[in-house]
């Protein structure tokens, strides 16, 4: 089965981080270097420099254990004003000349659409992605057992609401969950 690649697997840069870490200024440099996350290995550095009107990328890149590449990179900035007031910072994708906040490297920075990635939870079974959502919602209620833990009480902070809203999706995710176990039991009995 071929697997699509996913943004998590590649490098990023973001505009809403460079933002608010003031680096959206003209004249700004800063360098930094990619790591393996399970060996730490170095697998490439990069320079930045922003002008008033793109980001200037120099970096080197190594594949695996083959040779290192230096590339060059320009990426446009362009900026839009909200109703409200202020400004929005973009980046324009290289390839197809959109608006971006995030582009993702292969060679070069490219947005997601050009890249053809997706997001790691469009690659999960429907099972899959509702025990996810059914922890995540348990851990933001402080409960951090297993499916057979009755849902909790309700905070002091939260509105009743949004807690039955809640309750209700739980109830809901626990009936897919129940119902997708049920399935995968009866292929195991025709197994046997």
């Amino acid at each position: 089965m071929v697997s699509k690649a996913t943004v998590e697997a590649h490098h990023q840069l973001c505009i809403f981080t460079m933002r608010r870490s003031g680096v959206l200024h003209d004249g700004y440099t800063t360098n930094w270097v990619w790591r393996n996350a399970q060996t730490l290995e170095e697998t490439g550095r990069m320079a930045m420099r922003v002008s008033a009107s793109a980001v200037h990328l120099s970096y080197r890149l190594r594949w695996g254990m083959g040779d290192w590449e230096s590339i060059s990179d320009t990426i446009f900035l362009s900026i839009t004003q909200p109703e409200k007031g202020g400004v929005r910072w973009w980046f324009e994708c290289p390839g197809c000349h959109a608006r971006r906040a995030k582009l993702y490297l292969s060679t070069y920075f490219r947005c997601r659409s050009c890249l053809g990635l997706c997001y790691s939870s469009q690659l999960e079974h429907t099972r899959d992605r509702d025990l996810r959502r059914f922890f995540k919602r348990r851990q933001s209620l402080g409960v951090f057992g297993g499916i057979c833990e009755p849902f909790p009480a309700k905070p002091k902070w939260m509105r009743w609401a949004t807690y039955h809203q809640l309750h209700a999706q739980d109830c809901r995710d626990i009936t897919r969950i129940d119902a997708h176990t049920i399935k995968l039991l009866e292929r195991v009995g025709e197994i046997y």
